[in-house]
Protein backbone atom coordinates (compact mmCIF):
# COMPACT_ATOMS: atom_id res chain seq x y z
CA UNK A 1 0.00 0.00 0.00
CA UNK A 2 2.81 2.59 1.29
CA UNK A 3 4.42 1.70 -2.33
CA UNK A 4 1.67 2.48 -4.56
CA UNK A 5 0.96 6.29 -2.36
CA UNK A 6 4.86 6.87 -3.16
CA UNK A 7 4.85 6.26 -7.05
CA UNK A 8 4.45 9.42 -9.16
CA UNK A 9 1.08 9.46 -11.28
CA UNK A 10 0.97 8.11 -14.53
CA UNK A 11 0.43 9.59 -17.80
CA UNK A 12 -3.44 9.39 -17.79
CA UNK A 13 -3.96 10.46 -14.46
CA UNK A 14 -1.30 13.80 -15.27
CA UNK A 15 -3.88 14.15 -18.61
CA UNK A 16 -7.13 13.86 -16.33
CA UNK A 17 -6.07 16.42 -13.36
CA UNK A 18 -7.90 19.64 -13.73
CA UNK A 19 -5.75 22.32 -15.00
CA UNK A 20 -4.69 25.38 -12.28
CA UNK A 21 -6.80 28.58 -13.25
CA UNK A 22 -4.49 31.96 -12.20
CA UNK A 23 -6.88 34.54 -10.94
CA UNK A 24 -5.02 37.27 -12.60
CA UNK A 25 -3.58 37.92 -16.28
CA UNK A 26 0.16 38.69 -16.17
CA UNK A 27 1.87 41.57 -16.65
CA UNK A 28 2.15 41.36 -20.49
CA UNK A 29 -1.64 41.86 -21.57
CA UNK A 30 -0.86 45.55 -22.17
CA UNK A 31 1.42 45.23 -24.26
CA UNK A 32 0.28 42.55 -26.19
CA UNK A 33 -3.10 44.76 -26.49
CA UNK A 34 -0.67 47.80 -27.85
CA UNK A 35 0.57 45.82 -29.99
CA UNK A 36 -2.53 44.05 -31.40
CA UNK A 37 -4.36 47.59 -31.67
CA UNK A 38 -1.39 48.80 -33.34
CA UNK A 39 -1.97 46.18 -36.06
CA UNK A 40 -5.56 46.88 -36.24
CA UNK A 41 -4.73 50.59 -37.70
CA UNK A 42 -2.14 49.36 -39.33
CA UNK A 43 -4.96 47.59 -41.22
CA UNK A 44 -7.54 50.40 -41.12
CA UNK A 45 -4.77 52.89 -42.79
CA UNK A 46 -3.36 50.28 -45.54
CA UNK A 47 -6.89 48.07 -46.47
CA UNK A 48 -10.47 49.23 -47.31
CA UNK A 49 -12.73 48.85 -44.30
CA UNK A 50 -14.78 45.22 -44.48
CA UNK A 51 -18.03 46.76 -46.27
CA UNK A 52 -16.13 48.38 -48.65
CA UNK A 53 -14.19 45.31 -49.47
CA UNK A 54 -17.45 43.53 -50.04
CA UNK A 55 -18.48 45.97 -51.69
CA UNK A 56 -15.25 46.00 -54.46
CA UNK A 57 -15.36 42.47 -54.40
CA UNK A 58 -19.33 42.10 -55.12
CA UNK A 59 -18.85 44.96 -58.29
CA UNK A 60 -15.65 43.67 -59.61
CA UNK A 61 -17.09 43.07 -63.12
CA UNK A 62 -17.70 46.70 -63.08
CA UNK A 63 -13.88 47.33 -61.87
CA UNK A 64 -11.94 49.02 -64.48
CA UNK A 65 -8.59 48.27 -62.87
CA UNK A 66 -8.13 44.03 -62.68
CA UNK A 67 -5.84 44.40 -59.64
CA UNK A 68 -8.78 45.84 -57.58
CA UNK A 69 -10.89 43.20 -57.00
CA UNK A 70 -7.92 41.11 -55.94
CA UNK A 71 -7.35 43.52 -53.44
CA UNK A 72 -10.14 44.22 -52.32
CA UNK A 73 -10.62 40.06 -51.70
CA UNK A 74 -7.44 39.82 -49.73
CA UNK A 75 -7.96 43.05 -47.43
CA UNK A 76 -11.15 40.74 -46.50
CA UNK A 77 -9.37 37.80 -45.72
CA UNK A 78 -6.96 39.84 -43.70
CA UNK A 79 -10.20 41.52 -41.90
CA UNK A 80 -11.67 37.97 -41.51
CA UNK A 81 -8.38 36.55 -39.91
CA UNK A 82 -7.73 39.30 -37.33
CA UNK A 83 -11.33 38.93 -36.51
CA UNK A 84 -10.57 35.09 -35.95
CA UNK A 85 -7.65 35.80 -33.82
CA UNK A 86 -9.59 38.64 -31.76
CA UNK A 87 -12.59 35.92 -31.06
CA UNK A 88 -10.05 33.21 -30.36
CA UNK A 89 -8.75 35.65 -27.55
CA UNK A 90 -11.54 37.03 -26.37
CA UNK A 91 -12.50 33.42 -25.83
CA UNK A 92 -9.09 32.34 -24.41
CA UNK A 93 -8.92 34.94 -22.07
CA UNK A 94 -12.89 33.95 -21.13
CA UNK A 95 -11.89 30.12 -20.35
CA UNK A 96 -9.56 31.64 -17.51
CA UNK A 97 -12.71 32.68 -15.77
CA UNK A 98 -14.10 29.96 -12.94
CA UNK A 99 -16.96 28.17 -13.16
CA UNK A 100 -19.34 27.55 -16.02
CA UNK A 101 -18.55 30.70 -18.21
CA UNK A 102 -14.82 29.48 -18.19
CA UNK A 103 -16.12 26.25 -19.37
CA UNK A 104 -17.83 26.95 -21.83
CA UNK A 105 -14.92 29.62 -23.16
CA UNK A 106 -12.87 26.91 -23.30
CA UNK A 107 -14.72 24.30 -25.01
CA UNK A 108 -16.12 27.26 -27.43
CA UNK A 109 -12.28 27.77 -28.16
CA UNK A 110 -11.67 24.63 -28.56
CA UNK A 111 -14.32 24.29 -31.23
CA UNK A 112 -13.02 27.92 -32.90
CA UNK A 113 -9.48 27.57 -33.15
CA UNK A 114 -7.18 24.87 -33.65
CA UNK A 115 -4.28 24.09 -31.00
CA UNK A 116 -1.57 25.67 -32.61
CA UNK A 117 -3.69 28.83 -33.13
CA UNK A 118 -4.62 28.96 -29.54
CA UNK A 119 -1.09 28.25 -28.44
CA UNK A 120 -0.02 30.92 -30.58
CA UNK A 121 -2.50 33.69 -29.40
CA UNK A 122 -1.64 32.26 -25.34
CA UNK A 123 2.26 32.88 -26.10
CA UNK A 124 1.44 36.49 -26.96
CA UNK A 125 -1.12 37.29 -24.47
CA UNK A 126 1.17 36.06 -21.79
CA UNK A 127 -1.29 33.64 -20.63
CA UNK A 128 0.92 30.47 -19.95
CA UNK A 129 4.26 30.44 -20.21
CA UNK A 130 6.09 28.63 -23.61
CA UNK A 131 7.10 25.07 -22.58
CA UNK A 132 10.51 24.40 -24.65
CA UNK A 133 13.56 22.18 -23.80
CA UNK A 134 16.13 23.92 -22.03
CA UNK A 135 19.46 22.39 -22.94
CA UNK A 136 22.17 22.46 -20.88
CA UNK A 137 24.76 25.32 -20.94
CA UNK A 138 28.46 24.89 -20.44
CA UNK A 139 29.68 26.51 -17.27
CA UNK A 140 31.40 29.73 -18.36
Amino acid sequence: MADQLDRAPTATARATAPATVPATLPATVPATVLGTGLATGLLLAAAPSPAQAVHTVSTAAAATDPCTPLVALVALAAWVLAGWVLLTALLLAGGRLPGLVGRGARGACRRVAPYALRRLVEVALGLTVAAGALGASPAS
